[in-house]
């Protein structure tokens, strides 16, 4: 049976809300899964009265995968299918009772364990508060989404920020890490600020994360932009590049030029086209047309998360974007999935993150993109660990697909037939 670290809280203020589904009102934990509730609605039902995360002295709880439908607790001449059973081990403090529930992932089976009497102080011990100096000294049981959210910021712009991590399962207690951003503001200027159509202008940026790999790019103000380039940050936070203003922009049309770090964007002073002619200049930096990948992002899953780190999916889960790399490839969605379907564990590496489609062989037979809709067409075998793996397995190829700028809906077929149909 394998877990992460338990996590141990104090109730705090909480948010109570009606579950329709259960005969008592239950709460929310800010910091537990939503399974919490169900093995809250059962210690409700024994005790006879309402009880909510703030009846409670302490409560802890595991993610454990658990050898069997019994989920570690069987009972005496009961039969269990042999299938490895994701779900959680909650320990609730109620009372001078300690009640140990288990609940499975998908929330259809919810097993009352034991009980035993609770400690004479059940004052939970304190972590330190996290420091988010950069560099930031790795910690033992630390992780890089445990990391990420102690520091506000993500997976992806950790990794971005430090090259030197090549696999996201391999960081080590009194390893060194740039924090991103360093407590510095971030900025990109231009020059010249006005000029012809055709001009070639430098841009440059500072404060951000050393060794980090932005995209640069050029539109009008406040409007769109076109990404035209990938650089990396140097040493010291910043950057120097040129660009083109294009020489079929009419006066008085402005630009700006804009560095986007982890969906971030800093944007620099307009530059202003002017009357004139300049001689064509070659830009250091590849079109935009033709143009290859090399680096993209997949999506993988916070568990409970609740949407705090990302975009919140089905089952109180965030969606959280990993920064991969891989061969230069003009066809960077298809890179993107092909890596996304690579990944065979349960979790991706020592990143904390969840792959509902580690159980999955899956192929990319082929994609179209038609007046912005991506038509995603693949082949093999799909499986999912539970209920709440619908929404994970749909969101993550789905938002893998929507962060290209060209694309504004998907449509996922799985070996001809509606993907939705087939989960």
């Amino acid at each position: 049976m394998s877990h992460v670290p338990r996590r141990r809280f104090i109730p705090t203020i909480v948010i109570a809300i009606m579950m329709f589904l259960l005969p008592l009102a239950m709460t929310s934990a800010q910091d537990a899964p939503p399974q919490i509730d169900l093995a809250l609605a059962q210690l409700s039902q024994g005790e006879r009265a309402n009880i909510t995360l703030d009846d409670l002295t302490v409560y802890e709880w595991d993610y454990e995968e658990f050898s069997d439908t019994s989920l570690g607790c069987p009972s005496q001449g009961q039969s269990y299918a042999q299938v490895i059973t994701p779900g959680y081990q909650f320990l609730l403090t109620y009372d001078g009772t300690v009640y140990d529930y288990r609940v499975s992932e998908d929330g259809e089976n919810v097993v009352f364990c034991d009980t035993r009497p609770a400690p004479a102080d059940p004052t939970p011990p304190t972590d330190p508060e996290p420091t988010c100096d950069s560099p930031y000294e790795v910690l033992g049981g630390d992780n890089l989404y445990r990391i990420a959210v102690d520091c506000n910021t993500t997976v992806a712009a950790l990794l971005n920020a430090n090259p030197d991590i090549d696999d996201p399962s391999l960081i080590f207690p009194g390893q060194m890490m740039n924090i991103p951003g360093g407590g510095t503001a971030r900025s990109v200027s231009i020059r010249p600020d006005s000029g012809p159509a055709g001009t070639t202008i430098r841009v440059f940026a500072s404060g951000f994360p050393p060794g980090a790999q932005v995209e640069v790019g050029m539109g009008p103000p406040a409007s769109e932009y076109v990404v035209v380039a990938t650089r990396e940050i140097n040493a010291d936070g910043e950057l120097d590049a040129t660009l083109q203003i294009s020489p079929q922009i009419e006066p008085p049309q402005e630009r700006v030029a804009v560095v986007v770090l982890n969906n971030e964007e800093t944007v620099s002073e307009v530059f202003t086209v002017t009357d004139g002619q300049v001689s064509p200049t070659p830009t250091p930096l590849p079109p935009e047309d033709g143009a290859m990948f090399e680096q993209t992002q997949i999506y993988l899953v916070a568990l409970g998360d609740e949407g705090r780190s990302g975009q919140q999916i089905g089952c109180g889960d965030s969606l959280i974007p990993v920064t991969v790399n891989f061969e230069p490839t003009p066809a960077p969605l298809t890179a993107a999935l092909e890596e996304l379907f690579a990944i065979e564990s349960r979790t991706y590496g020592q990143s904390g993150l969840y792959n509902a489609l580690y159980q999955s062989d899956l192929t990319v037979e082929g994609i179209d993109i038609v007046n912005g809709e991506a038509i995603i067409e693949l082949s093999g075998s799909l499986q999912i660990g539970g209920t709440c793996d619908e929404p994970r397995v749909m969101a993550q190829i789905e938002q893998t697909a929507l962060q290209y700028s060209t694309i504004d809906s998907v449509s996922i077929s799985l070996n001809g037939q509606p993907l939705e149909g087939e989960i």
